[in-house]
């Protein structure tokens, strides 16, 4: 019997703009047979229409905005729902964090802001960070949507904004309330968007301990893509 919905990292699919081998075929068949997807994403620096564009560019025809849901939507979605006396925000990162926010109604107040989204923004400088932990000394709560501590730009290894986000939380002392990858927060918010059961869920991922053991943790079937690595040492055991 089939489940009713396949969940899938957007590095299943895609990678620097090229489909991964048999994606498309795979999307396309669920397509054909009415079986729902969704895709997670935790990239803040790009717009939902403008990684709908990509897809379908790189042959993902049947991709959708409703096949979309990604970790700056969660975070919003949270916040809204468990803070709604709250309204005031301050954003750092690309177009994704900044559609998100502006959908949801949030006031931007940099003086203030009740909370402090953080996506990967390369421009900041000292001072940026000075001020964002002035923000957070004041109250302001950080959230992050990028929980990458490293990233590949160009095929090269750079620090990511998950590394910039602890470092934040070290100078401040606090904790911010993460939405990446593998975040419970995330992984809530993604099965209530698609309103069904986490046993109904077939969630597909690269990463074991970043993908795999999350999704188990919720009680979903999982499908671990290993790309040709071993798997001796990813920490299975005989509940995993």
């Amino acid at each position: 019997m089939m489940k009713s919905i396949y969940l899938f990292t957007m590095d299943c699919l895609i990678r620097n703009g090229s489909p991964k081998k048999g994606a498309v075929e795979l999307l396309d068949l669920l397509y054909r047979q009415q079986v729902p997807f969704a895709v997670m994403s935790q990239q803040s620096g790009k717009s939902r229409e403008k990684v709908i564009v990509e897809m379908r560019r790189a042959g993902f025809t049947v991709f959708r905005h409703a096949n979309l849901y990604t970790s700056s939507m969660a975070a919003v979605d949270f916040l809204s729902s468990r803070y709604g006396e709250k309204n005031r925000a301050a954003l750092i990162g690309g177009e994704g964090v900044k559609e998100a926010v502006n959908k949801a109604g949030y006031v931007i107040d940099r003086l203030h802001p009740d909370f402090i989204f953080i996506g990967m923004d390369r421009g900041l400088n000292y001072e940026d960070y000075c001020e964002i932990n002035a923000m957070i000394e004041d109250g302001g709560i950080l959230v992050s949507v990028d929980d990458r501590q490293r990233q590949v730009v160009d095929s090269q290894k750079m620090i990511g904004n998950g590394a910039l986000v602890t470092m934040l939380e070290y100078a401040t002392g606090t904790d911010a309330i993460h939405f990446g990858m593998g975040s419970p927060l995330y992984l809530d918010m993604v099965i209530r968007y698609l309103n069904v059961e986490a046993s109904s869920i077939v969630a597909v991922g690269t990463s074991f301990q970043r993908d795999i053991i999350p999704w188990l943790n919720k009680g979903m079937t999982t499908v671990y893509v290993t790309e040709g690595r071993s798997i001796v040492n990813e920490g299975m055991n005989e509940k995993i």
